[in-house]
């Protein structure tokens, strides 16, 4: 028997050797074939080619290295492997920047077509070309921007091993990102930025402007405003629909007080007694809430066996008169921080309560009856938010005529040479110089600062703009000039817009080639119910690893 093993001993050992390959093999594959899954496992169907989920998502977790770990540097700077991960993802890479959880079906497709693209083409990342944009990566640089090997490996050990990653799919991504580069390169040719559009571009991100506001207060025309009952009856009947009484609720509530502290008290007293009283709160409403939910007790019955439980016999249900939600009662402490919910409580379920802290309670409410419904007003009752909105037309009408008259006025004699505080002064107005801004800054010492910005962008130097009604009054803006300040930046500022403008338009001819090489893809996605039931494409995002 030994013999005989002897002799067979070097064939079992190349079998049980292939097996174990095979096994390994096939266990450490980071290419899922999907065979053992079904097709229920197939993320989508790619050029006839299907891919299953843990491949698909291992391809997705890509992104975030591409663009969150690569892609970003402090404080909020988009670098070019970023760049490239937001042209990759396409549709969504504006929400990309600020949303971590976004959906990456898309990028793990493009990304695909993209290599199938780059292949056709015949671009491929040399090892050398990989090793150098490896290098280039800040994350990688140590102090002072040198390739530092220590860092990388750090990356590599507990940076990219928490997508479940390798240093083959690093360098394979960073291959990717060089094929971007050269494509990019090649369908920019000839969409580079003439002189006059980076002349343009300068002018309109560091000029200046110097402007003067005048500004005509709307109190000084309330005043001698004269409404007659024939006024107020006739504008009545034309807007009677508008005169409705606000709807108002009446409530019942349980409140727990929330102590103030004391003058000598140490914080941690105080808060102990805080917590006293929340935890009361918190096991009432664990009272009412488990007998109307699990005991299918009415919230009359559940209010009834709170006050007979130990330590609530004492609580007494407070209610409040009908009110609107723009007037709680003075006696629902902090009842405005909170009106808005009692009218959001469902009037047809009996059974419904809410609850609500404020600065100084805690409250447990519900409906004491039923709510009162808005209702038409009688002339009597709205004649004086009639006579309101008539002083406020009559005002505006005033304002508006004074501004249109005082523009004229400052235009003539603006027409005249008269400079614009000259002029401001004949006419009886001030015109008040503004500090000086730029378009990615309001002016200071103003209140109407964003509406004098937006005026003064539309002018040209000695132009004087319409007027432009504010809450408090009417607002006039003259331009006094608009320059580019000498700056000892400007040769760097300058060759770096140009750059910027130059690499925008790289990115404009990749997005319409890659458009275009997409646009006859044979792409399939299993289509599910969403929540609504609705059918839509099924997402990578549904193949994450079950934690």
């Amino acid at each position: 028997m030994l013999g005989h093993l002897r002799k067979v001993q070097k064939s079992v050992l190349i079998v049980l050797t292939a097996v174990i390959c095979i096994a390994f093999a096939y266990l450490y594959n980071r290419y899922d074939t999907g065979a053992e899954q079904g097709p229920s496992s197939v993320a989508f169907t790619l050029e006839g080619r299907p891919y299953h989920g843990s491949e698909a998502y291992r391809l997705a977790n890509l992104f975030h290295v591409a663009l969150r770990d690569l892609g970003i540097s402090p404080p909020f700077s988009v670098q070019p492997m970023g760049r490239f991960a937001l042209d990759i993802l396409g549709d969504q890479s504006g929400m990309a920047m600020f949303n971590p959880n976004i959906d990456r079906t898309d990028f793990v497709i493009n990304l695909l077509e993209f290599r199938g693209a780059a292949k056709r083409l015949g671009v491929a990342a040399t090892e050398e070309q990989i090793q150098k944009a490896i290098e280039s990566i800040s994350l990688f640089h140590d102090d002072a921007g040198k390739f530092d090997p220590v860092r990388y490996r750090n990356y590599l050990r507990n940076g990219l091993s928490r997508f479940a990653l390798y240093e083959f799919d690093l360098r394979e991504l960073i291959a990717d990102f060089v094929n971007y580069e050269t494509i990019k390169t090649l369908t920019g040719a000839g969409l580079g930025v003439s002189q006059w559009e980076v002349d343009r571009a300068y002018k309109a991100r560091y000029e200046t402007f110097t402007a003067y506001e005048i500004f005509l207060k709307a109190e000084a025309f309330a005043k001698d405003l004269k409404v007659t009952d024939d006024q107020i009856r006739k504008y009545y009947d034309e807007n009677k629909a508008s005169f409705q009484s606000e709807p108002r609720r009446a409530i019942r509530y349980l409140k727990f007080s929330i102590p103030p502290k004391g003058e000598k008290e140490a914080e941690d007293q105080w808060q102990a007694r805080r917590n006293v009283e929340a935890n009361r709160f918190r096991q009432a409403f664990k009272t009412v809430r488990g007998a109307i939910e699990e005991n299918g007790k009415s919230l009359a019955e559940a209010i009834a066996l709170l006050q007979s439980t130990d330590g609530f016999k004492a609580l007494k249900p407070a209610e409040t008169a009908p009110f609107p939600a723009s007037a709680p009662p003075s006696d629902l402490e902090g009842g405005s921080q909170f009106a808005d919910r009692i009218f959001n409580l469902d009037e047809k379920d009996r059974n419904a309560f809410d609850t609500v802290a404020t600065d100084t309670a805690i409250y447990l409410y519900w409906l004491k009856e039923a709510p009162v419904p808005a209702a038409q007003l009688s002339l009597e009752e709205a004649k004086a938010e009639v006579r309101k909105r008539l002083e406020a037309q009559d005002k505006d009408a005033k304002l508006t005529a004074a501004a249109d008259k005082v523009r004229k006025q400052l235009s003539e004699l603006l027409g005249k040479g008269k400079t614009i505080t000259e002029a401001a002064k004949s006419a009886g107005v001030e015109a008040k110089a503004v500090k000086p801004f730029d378009r990615d800054a309001n002016p200071e010492g103003t209140g109407n600062a964003s509406a004098v910005k937006a005026q003064a962008l539309e002018l040209v130097p000695g132009q004087l703009s319409e007027p432009s009604m504010q809450p408090d009054g009417a607002l006039l803006v003259y331009l006094a000039a608009r320059d580019v300040p000498k700056r000892d930046s400007e040769p760097e500022d300058r060759k770096r817009l140009s750059e910027e403008m130059s690499g925008a338009a790289a990115s404009s001819g990749f997005e319409a080639w890659f458009a275009a090489r997409r646009a006859g893809t044979q792409l399939n996605r299993p289509m599910v119910k969403d929540r609504d039931g609705n059918s839509v494409p099924l997402s990578i995002e549904a193949f994450a690893p079950r934690r």
